[in-house]
């Protein structure tokens, strides 16, 4: 269920609460996952807090929101939502999240295209060439589950780089491997 925490980062301390004072226990890894039941602020920090009571700093964490869905999207429609300032990515059917991910999109000079778009055209796999402002050009080969949707633009599974939850690429979005492969076979065209 919605919304959900991703850690994106390598550690995030874990937290209770005991009266006015945070005591810490523990800690969760990079792609832990919560459900997020709320929000608390403790001596001027941000925490969402898991089910368990636990909080969790609220700048280790990404949440994917439930979000509404355009008017011509009927009940029995399959639509993907990317929240850029999140970077989160949640494929629904219909008015139910189905999948819910990590993602990383454009970087400044790079923007991922907002609005809506649909996937016109799927690939197994392809080499995605370009030219970076910082390091030249770049050819990445047998990038996997493409979901072309604008031009040169795609969804699709991002082998070299673990920073999901982070700015980063040239105007896709990336995703990880196995939620890519999920989503290439979960959309059309076939």
């Amino acid at each position: 269920p919605l919304p959900v925490g991703f850690v994106y980062t390598e550690k995030a301390p874990l937290y209770r609460q005991q009266g006015p004072r945070l005591v810490r226990c523990g800690h969760a890894v990079r792609m832990n996952r919560f459900r997020v039941v709320g929000a608390r602020n403790v001596s001027g920090r941000a925490f969402w807090v898991a089910p368990t009571g636990v909080l969790i700093p609220r700048d280790r964490v990404r949440v994917a929101r439930r979000t509404g869905r355009p008017g011509y999207i009927s009940d029995h429609t399959r639509w993907i939502h990317v929240d850029l300032s999140e970077q989160t990515l949640v494929a629904y059917l219909g008015p139910t999240p189905l999948l819910a991910t990590l993602v990383s999109t454009g970087k400044p000079g790079r923007a991922t295209p907002t609005g809506h778009h649909r996937i016109h055209w799927k690939k197994v796999s392809a080499t995605m060439r370009g030219t970076d402002k910082k390091t030249g050009r770049y050819e990445v080969g047998d990038v996997p589950w493409v979901m072309y949707y604008r031009s040169r633009y795609a969804l699709h599974g991002a082998y070299w780089h673990s920073r999901f939850g982070r700015v980063r690429s040239h105007g896709c979005t990336n995703l990880p491997p196995a939620d890519a492969w999920w989503l290439f076979r979960w959309t059309r065209p076939v």
